[in-house]
């Protein structure tokens, strides 16, 4: 893979000198692929976290796994990460009521990967109630927006969707939304009719 860099000061928003000349250089990397089936489970003070073991080229020198957590509702939050040689871990001392982002991240003799995501949890809470006030706006001839009301529980949404013209079956979109709304929603064919539907999030273990 084949990648072009380029370096600027920045000093503020409106102090910045000019891009320095452009450097290529390929990387060949080494590390593994993220753990798959990336399982998180809230409990009242804590997460856990389990996975699977990922495969392809390089997995034989798998020596450990790098588990990162973000407090997405502390302003100026940072990065907590630390690493098991297991496949599952449990972290306590968290904040109750917050959310928090997680990923895991495979480790072998090349260093470690690029982060795979588990579903955000949100600390100490029960099974949030559905979202409500689900509003479908046509866009353009094949797109839709999507709003709706949702908890302050919730750590996310999935959206579904149905063709109901052809009589499809109906899918998830295959990353959760954390806000109250998601542009373009899906890719429709022109003139077919949608079923869309928003689940409650479960926040004490996504299921």
């Amino acid at each position: 893979m084949e990648w072009e860099y380029q370096v600027r000061t920045d000093n503020g928003d409106t102090v910045k000198s000019g891009w320095s000349p452009a450097v290529r250089a390929t990387a060949p990397p080494k590390t593994t692929p993220p753990p798959v089936g990336i399982v998180t489970t809230a409990t009242a003070t804590g997460l856990d976290v389990v996975w699977g073991s990922p495969s392809g080229p390089y997995t034989d020198t798998i020596d450990r796994y790098q588990v990162i957590t973000f407090d997405e509702d502390t302003p100026g939050g940072i990065i907590d990460s630390t690493s098991v040689t297991g496949k599952s871990i449990h972290i306590e001392d968290l904040t109750p009521g917050h959310h928090y982002a997680v990923a895991v991240v495979t480790w072998n003799a090349a260093g470690g990967g690029i982060p795979g995501a588990g579903r955000a949890v949100t600390i100490g809470a029960a099974t949030p109630p559905a979202p409500r006030n689900l509003q479908v706006t046509s866009t353009d001839a094949t797109t839709v927006q999507l709003t709706w009301s949702g908890s302050p529980q919730a750590a996310g949404c999935r959206v579904w969707v149905r063709n109901i013209t052809n009589g499809s079956q109906s899918s998830a979109a295959e990353f959760v939304v954390d806000t109250t709304h998601r542009g373009s929603a899906m890719p429709l064919s022109p003139l077919a009719r949608a079923w869309v539907r928003v689940p409650r999030a479960v926040v004490a273990g996504w299921r």
